[in-house]
């Protein structure tokens, strides 16, 4: 085989990926950001105070948009079942009811929830949602309260899911 005839049959095939490749992104052919189970915040939302260098937890933030009523106890039921269910790797996590007022009730029974203030006065981008928040503060995804549409079953799956995706990929830690 000559140099002429390798070199045109050797170019097309290596330029062949590199235009389909093109194709499939001019055209949307395929589906990006299915990996997390989680809605990603499209802006940056502090919620939470950053915790000092020796805390490195994870923290699972139950949000109420104004008092905790029934959708927010089944968040705080389903948020409860799911930090029992991580087992040995609970060190790593802590859940967190992000709410203005506290309700020592709901905390009575919810015994594994902290209450905490939100640290931005405008929370309604996460109000009646369950968030992860890294050790910064930053609410990374939210997750719809439990309801009609949404099993209790089916988000504390997606959020188990995610969270240990983060926690596995974390590098603070290292």
């Amino acid at each position: 085989m000559n140099k002429t005839k390798f070199l045109s049959i050797f170019l097309p095939l290596c330029l062949l990926p590199l235009l389909l490749a093109k194709l499939a992104l001019h055209f949307g052919w395929f589906e990006g950001g299915t990996v997390s189970k989680g809605e990603w915040m499209p802006e940056e939302v502090f919620a939470l105070p950053a915790l000092a260098a020796h805390e490195k937890v994870w923290r699972l933030a139950v949000v109420p948009a104004k008092d905790c009523e029934q959708r927010c106890e089944q968040g705080l039921h389903t948020v409860q079942q799911l930090f029992i269910g991580l087992g040995r790797k609970q060190v790593q996590v802590q859940p967190v009811l992000l709410a203005a007022s506290k309700d020592t009730a709901v905390l009575q029974q919810f015994p594994v929830f902290q209450h905490q203030h939100p640290t931005q006065a405008d929370t309604a981008a996460i109000g009646n949602y369950i968030v992860i928040v890294d050790v910064q503060g930053l609410v990374l995804l939210r997750y719809p309260l439990p309801d009609a549409d949404h099993l209790p079953a089916d988000i504390a799956r997606d959020i188990r899911t995610d969270l240990l995706k983060l926690m596995n990929y974390d590098r603070i830690r290292v």
